[in-house]
């Protein structure tokens, strides 16, 4: 296998910028696409069966076609000078195994439970392909934290490094890479794997992350139960025993030696791990958002009309001699506040003030104030509003509010103008 130094040029269009991994089956180099101005992962692998050669471009075609926002993306796949490529999408950032590492313990369980969350939900998608992919590799050194705290899956562990491993595997097909500590038997037995061995290394995974510590290969438990001895694998629960009890078995569950006893599906592990785990890590509801209610705003609508008919009283009071009469103003009292409505917005008129000579008053007690015994317009209206109009020309005195004035009958006049709504702000 050709060994590719920084500055060297792959195919024409891929610029080498470093090693990023190597493993048994070949290596990983970050390199930059010359097209396309990307980073790539780019995936050489030593293969000379003609078989493997086939299975390999058939694998390319395959996973170019995969589109989920755990999986990174497979630019490319090509020969050079009779070695296989793959470009695949770089991921940077550190991978979980190597954060594990920094941090010397295990991680919050919140945050496993949604990287798990997401991974099943990738499996899901893998496995529901037509030939199924089974990722056969899966452990933390494969999973890298994204932009957003999200996850990606990474591939088989063919290099460790920035870039890391970058590809996926078919079912049935007879290149091996795995992690023995996370491999089911039946793959580290070169038996034929199916949906369930990716099931048992992400609860190996999901064990690790949890726990701190490794998990014992499946090799040595199942020789230890051929000798009839305990199995060498402690329970989530007796390390970690602050986790939920519920979630332990699950993790345990998806670790069994024998496939049949482990979940069947992605979607069965995923659905258990949320039976599990939601009641203590899911976030809480938002609280209910109260609504205003449409009766508080009509039971502030008399108040409101009688505070703006009162300033623009004063308003009108407070302006120049020589200023043009206003029109009289209607000022509802608290006593007019009608209890049937005739409409939704009901509609208050006023009539000009006539003359004296039109309309004669007649004389008022010598107990009224002067301000009082000036004419007094009532207003001819049909609902049962008590409205009085009072002249805005009459000199008001500050210091002392005016009383509400009371309506009285009023003559029977030979001629009436038409009624003219007032209109809201105008002079």
């Amino acid at each position: 296998m050709r060994v590719y130094e920084s500055g060297m040029t792959i195919c024409g269009r891929y610029q080498i910028l470093g090693l990023a991994g190597r493993g048994g089956m070949g290596a990983v180099y970050a390199a930059c696409d010359s097209r396309l101005g990307l980073t790539v992962a780019l995936k050489q692998t030593c293969a000379t069966d003609e078989g493997l050669r086939r299975a390999f471009r058939r694998e390319g075609r395959l996973l170019a076609a995969l589109r989920h926002p755990c999986l990174p993306r497979v630019l490319d796949h090509f020969e050079d000078g009779g070695e296989l490529f793959l470009a695949m999408e770089y991921v940077p950032g550190d991978d979980l195994g190597a954060m594990l590492a920094q941090r010397d313990g295990p991680f919050p369980v919140a945050d496993v439970w949604g990287w798990a969350d997401a991974l099943l939900d990738a499996l899901e998608y893998l496995h529901r392909q037509s030939p199924p992919v089974v990722h056969r590799d899966i452990k933390p050194q494969n999973v890298k934290l994204a932009a957003g705290g999200g996850v990606v899956l990474l591939d088989f562990g063919l290099a460790r490094g920035a870039a890391g491993g970058q590809t996926l595997m078919l079912s049935g097909a007879t290149v091996a890479g795995y992690t023995l500590s996370y491999a089911p038997i039946e793959q580290i037995q070169g038996g034929a794997v199916d949906a369930r061995a990716d099931l048992y290394a992400l609860g190996a995974t999901l064990y690790h992350l949890l726990s701190g510590k490794a998990p014992v290969d499946a090799l040595a438990r199942a020789v230890a139960r051929l000798d009839g001895d305990p199995d060498p694998l402690p329970p989530l629960g007796a390390v970690r025993p602050d986790l939920p009890v519920a979630l332990c078995d699950v993790v345990m569950g998806a670790l069994a030696l024998r496939g049949a006893d482990r979940p069947a599906t992605a979607t069965e592990l995923r659905d258990a791990l949320r039976a599990a785990g939601c009641g203590d890590i899911s976030p809480p509801s938002p609280a209910p958002v109260r609504r205003s209610r449409r009766w508080v705003l009509w039971a502030a609508a008399p108040a409101l009309a009688l505070a703006l008919a009162v300033g623009l009283g004063a308003v009108r009071a407070a302006a120049p001699a020589g200023a043009a009469p206003a029109p009289d103003l209607v000022v509802v009292t608290e006593s007019a506040v009608p209890t049937v409505l005739p409409s939704p917005a009901p509609t208050v008129t006023a009539h000009p003030s006539p003359t004296p000579s039109a309309l004669p008053v007649p004389p008022r007690a010598s107990a009224q104030s002067p301000a009082e015994s000036e004419p007094v317009d009532v207003p001819t209206a049909t609902a049962s509003p008590t409205a009085t109009a009072i002249p805005t020309a009459a000199p008001v005195a500050p210091a002392k509010p005016r009383p509400a004035a009371t309506a009285r009958p009023r003559p029977a006049a030979t001629t009436a103008p038409p009624p003219i709504p007032i209109i809201p702000g105008a002079p």
